[in-house]
């Protein structure tokens, strides 16, 4: 099949700079390989495959992989209807990974027979597709990583469609995209980290199929190479053939590579057929059955050894004979047997290979492939973003130079040297760990000390020895457990095994039993933590202590080999442990970051949790809410358990909360912060000189940008900045409120808007405050903010005679119920500064501003300091407090000229669209958002705070062209933050505005009520008239004449 178009694929070094033409190429690739997973997974009911197949080394990596593969469904990862099969490897001798095919394919039908009729076995693969990823064997090379399996193995990146980011993660969604037929399997290593486009592969049009990577010829000659004609028809493959056979079969190109084996093979039904009587598979009395025909032995459960890369494959291609297919090779008789049994399976089936010119390939078989492809600059790095601390707690005061840490916890003495990879540690002690070092499982209490030599490889595993025991394995990062002490380059701690046994007065004997193979795998090393408590022993083995002590206490503790720390691997114990440290990790995090004001949103770190870890997380958090004494760090710690799960999933242990308790108990929490912080006065005032009275005025506001910031907790915790003119209708202010002295003590109230009045007599109406039906729930609760009365058991009469005398109140806006020009806000100032002049006790703008930030948290409806600041100062300005429970506004007035504000004044259009909106469920949805540190609001909300800065600039520039983009940016922050600010009517009127105006938004929240345009000449005024007047949604809409005010007045009486 004829390759891609694109740039020339190849196996790169594992560390290197890469061509930023191909840096793209790989990205772009690996985008489109994730948007094809996520079409197929949208498109498909039951998803892409019927079954996963994988294999592994033994029954405790087999216990992991299911545990793995059951979090993935747990996270909705994978399918429900999806066939999970983990197979074991069968007891010695390797089945290689051909055997390890068959078995899968036995697996297969044994798990499909009973789902509808089937005559043969190749009946049952003809309706399923399934993939077999092999991913068995012991790991001898990485060993490190051996009892969970090299495929669940971490990266340091962050994948697309996954909060997860394993081998097995990324394999699962590129082999998921390859384009299907009914009736296939797949086959992928499971040790390579493949890149390229999958769509691009096309239909398979053979019975088999490769898929293959260009790589230089020094690469090829240790791997599979595909020899291919015309439509990439399989001529031969060549397996680990030197390099004048590959440049005689004409597989190397120009640039020196040549298309080696990637790991994929696809194999249709033909070859699954083949495969099944290579097997000796049949069907017999409807189950699977083993004849003893083939290589599956009938009485044992094991295969007798076949490589699918080093017996099948080099069967296959139009020119490949028999003669070919058995030079060179000196066989034993069973594998002769199997050779001629493959040959003769394979004859007439027809082989491809495609070989996708935008490609990589990342093998991660050794400690040193897989400490250079993360730590260093690296294929995988470069195309996935690097996530260099990830789902970790690390102390700030740690020094890890920029270390890889992946699901840790370091405490405050850790120095970790360059390049150090670090996974699933807890270090509560002190560790020291030079440059190039790999870390794993490490438990290090407090007390403790290690020093890890750099280039080495150390990690704790558990093994189930009469108990489950902890073991310390500490390795040189380029040791080869496979290689035998006779080989001049075999090492240990990157030492000669007789330079090592030397240093530390030890014999071959003392570290092989007899009769054992001599290799690092089988030496038997290490001890566990009943014998070394204080990892003295480890400190001798790494470092030659001379103190005779650590060697006598080596020589006499029970040992382990790599081999035996994987046989005896706890894999129950290894997985707890890690599941506790991630919980551990998450709580950790949360509370730290609550108590440091950070803007963590936690959505990565808890989506990596199965439900039973995020229940006991969300538990123990629940448990840290009532020990929260900062009001602000329990509202957000309230707020995340809200936010970071559905209900059933929310802290709901022994019949906890629900989302709303906690989102209600959240917002009461911030209102409390506000209501308890001190203010100018909240003594009882002295008293009131009957037939005294106040009349305050105020003008209205208008925002251009900026609102929201001025909103607790964000301004508590961050300081807000607003840009807002203070206004005028009609040359009048309109809000009013007047307070009258009575000689009796009396409590009258009127609602001008409303036309309601009453008289309070019961003080029980004092007690509820969160009523917000209340008509007279302002006036009410202005009187207890500002200590006149008290919600108390004494009569209203009783306290008022106190006071000398009643109270009539009266408040009036003459404007449309919720208008968004900050009314109530405004209301609310002005008659708490009416009530403060008239008992006499004044208090400064500022004051002003907090109480009235007060009174609306008391009356529960929120809402921040912008909308009184905006009618308290005059004119146009910019608003800005600093963080702090306690905000004190200042003022940074725009300094225009009386010409510059009459053009401003004339350009200015400000408009009813008769729609009334209540800015409640759209603020407590943004507090909530903030709290729950939201990454789309905090953006918005952080943008907004700037752009204000920059509108007031721009301002005193008196450009209004740039004025109005300016307010567009605002205006489109601000539906960013809640969807309901805007709504599709308003949008349309608003693009018929646009080409006659600057700039345009609503007032306040959204939603509805006022919006305000900066219009592109003085006679746009009439344009947008006439706009508004046209469009039937708007009917009961109208513009007003706004002027900008010069603040609001006070008038004794």
């Amino acid at each position: 099949m004829p390759s891609d178009p694109g740039l020339t694929g190849a196996l790169l070094p594992l560390h290197t700079e890469i061509e930023p033409d191909r840096v793209f190429a790989l990205r772009e690739a690996a985008s489109r390989a994730a948007e094809r997973f996520a079409s197929l997974r949208q498109s498909a009911s039951g998803g892409v495959w019927d079954a996963i197949v994988l294999t592994a080394a033994n029954a405790s990596q087999a216990a992991a992989y299911r545990s793995e593969l059951d979090l993935r469904r747990q996270l909705d990862l994978l399918p429900a209807d999806c066939d999970l099969i983990v197979l074991p490897d069968p007891p010695p001798p390797r089945v290689g990974s051909g055997g390890a095919t068959l078995l899968a394919l036995e697996a297969l039908a044994r798990s499909w027979i009973g789902r509808g009729d089937a005559e043969r076995l190749t009946d049952l693969f003809a309706r399923h597709r399934a993939l077999v990823i092999h991913s068995g064997g012991d790991s001898q090379r990485a060993p490190f990583y051996g009892a969970i399996g090299k495929i669940f193995t971490p990266l340091p990146v962050a994948l697309p469609e996954s909060p997860l980011s394993a081998i097995f993660d990324w394999l699962y969604l590129l082999v998921s995209g390859i384009p299907a037929l009914p009736g296939e399997i797949i086959v992928v290593s499971g040790d390579v980290v493949l890149i390229f486009d999958p769509s691009r592969l096309g239909e398979r049009r053979a019975d088999v199929r490769g898929v293959g990577v260009a790589a230089p010829i020094e690469t090829a000659t240790r791997h599979g190479v595909f020899a291919t004609g015309p439509e990439g028809r399989l001529r031969r493959f060549l397996h680990k053939q030197d390099a004048h056979v590959l440049v005689s079969a004409g597989v190397v190109d120009p640039t020196g590579c040549a298309p080696i084996d990637s790991g994929i093979v696809v194999f249709g039904l033909p070859a699954i057929g083949r495969l099944l009587r290579l097997a000796g598979l049949e069907m017999a009395s409807g189950a699977a059955q083993r004849t003893g025909a083939g290589i599956l032995d009938a009485a044992s459960p094991g295969s007798t050894p076949f490589d699918l890369y080093d017996d099948w494959m080099p069967a296959l291609g139009d020119e490949q004979t028999r003669a070919d297919y058995d030079a060179g090779r000196g066989l034993s008789t069973d594998r002769a047997r199997v050779r001629s049994a493959v040959w003769e399976a394979t004859r007439g089936l027809s082989a491809e290979a495609v070989v996708p010119e935008t490609a990589a390939f990342v093998h991660l078989g050794t400690h040193r492939e897989y400490h250079d492809s993360i730590a260093r600059p690296s294929v995988l790095r470069t195309v996935f973003p690097l996530a260099s601390v990830r789902e970790s707690k690390v102390q700030t005061t740690a020094n890890h130079n920029g270390a890889i840490i992946a699901s840790s916890s370091l405490g405050d003495d850790v120095e970790l040297g360059a390049g150090a990879v670090v996974d699933h540690c807890r270090v509560a002690g002190r560790l020291l760990a030079g440059p190039d070092t790999v870390l794993s499982g490490l438990d290090l209490p407090a007390g403790l000390s290690l020093r890890v030599p750099p280039a080495s490889v150390c990690y704790q595993t558990r093994v189930r020895d009469g108990g489950s025991r902890t073991v310390t394995v500490l390795l040189g990062l380029d040791d080869n457990p496979k290689a035998d002490y006779g080989d001049p380059k075999a090492t240990f701690q990157g030492l000669l095994w007789a330079d090592w046994l030397t240093a530390r007065g030890l014999a071959p004997g003392d570290v092989w039993p007899a009769d054992t193979p001599r290799t690092l795998w089988e030496a038997v090393l290490f001890v566990d933590s009943e014998s070394d408590p204080d990892l003295t022993v480890l400190e001798w083995l790494a470092n030659a202590d001379p103190a005779p002590e650590p060697r006598r206490r080596w020589l006499r503790a029970r040992r382990y080999s790599l081999r035996e720390c994987l046989l005896r691997a706890d894999v129950t114990a290894i997985l707890d442990w890690r599941a506790a440290l991630r919980e551990e990790i998450a709580v950790g995090r949360v509370l730290d970051d609550i108590s440091m004001r950070g803007d963590d949103e936690f959505r990565d770190l808890f989506a990596t949790l199965p439900p039973v870890s995020r229940r006991r997380v969300f538990a123990r958090l629940s448990d840290a809410v009532d020990r929260q004494e900062d009001l602000l760090g329990r509202a957000r710690l309230l707020a995340l358990l809200a936010r970071l799960g559905s209900p059933d999933q929310v802290a709901r242990h022994a019949g906890g909360p629900d989302q709303r308790e906690l989102e209600d108990r959240a917002i009461a929490a911030v209102r409390e912060s506000i209501v308890s912080a001190p203010v100018e006065r909240r003594q009882r005032p002295a008293g009131v000189e009957p037939g005294s009275g106040v009349a305050v005025r105020m003008p209205v506001r208008i925002d251009l940008g900026g609102g929201w910031t001025d909103t607790p907790p964000f301004s508590l915790e961050r300081g807000g900045a607003v840009v807002n003119a203070a206004l005028a209708f009609g040359g009048r202010l309109p809000i009013e409120a007047a307070v009258e002295a009575l000689v009796e003590p009396r409590l009258l109230i009127r609602d001008d808007d409303l036309g309601y009045e009453t008289e309070i007599r019961d003080p029980a109406e004092l007690r509820d405050l969160g009523n917000v039906f209340d008509p007279f729930l302002l006036q009410k609760a202005s009187l207890v903010l500002t200590g006149i009365l008290a919600p108390s058991d004494e009569p209203i009469d009783r306290q008022l005679a106190r006071l000398g005398g009643g109270l009539r109140l009266r408040t009036s806006s003459r404007l449309p119920r919720g208008s968004g020009l900050g009314t109530s806000s405004i209301v609310g100032a002005a008659l708490l500064r009416a009530l403060d002049e008239i008992t006499g006790q004044p208090v400064d703008d500022s004051g002003l501003s907090q109480q009235t930030l007060a009174l609306e948290q008391l009356m529960t409806t929120g809402g921040g300091w912008q909308d009184q600041m905006g009618a308290i100062a005059p004119g146009l300005k910019l608003v800005t407090t600093e963080p702090g429970i306690r905000q004190s506004p200042r003022v940074h007035p725009v300094a225009w000229t009386p010409e510059q504000v009459a053009e401003f004044e004339a350009r200015l259009i400000v408009g009813y669209t008769g729609h009334h909106r209540v800015a409640r469920n759209i603020l407590r949805e943004v507090v909530l958002a903030y709290l729950g540190r939201d990454a789309v609001a905090m953006q918005a909300l952080y943008q907004l705070r700037a752009l204000a800065q920059q509108i007031y600039h721009v301002a005193n520039r008196f450009d209004l062209e740039l004025l109005g983009t300016l307010v567009n940016q605002a205006w489109l922050l601000n539906k960013s933050l809640d969807p309901n600010t805007s709504y599709p009517a308003l949008e349309g009127l608003f693009r018929a505005f646009a080409p006659h105006v600057h700039g345009v938004k609503l007032v306040g929240a959204g939603g509805g009520g006022f919006f305000f345009a900066i219009g592109k000449s003085p006679e746009s005024r009439g344009v947008v008239a006439e706009l508004l007047a046209r469009d039937r949604e708007f009917a009961r809409g109208y513009l007003v004449e706004a002027t900008l005010s010069g603040g609001g007045r006070l008038e004794a009486r």
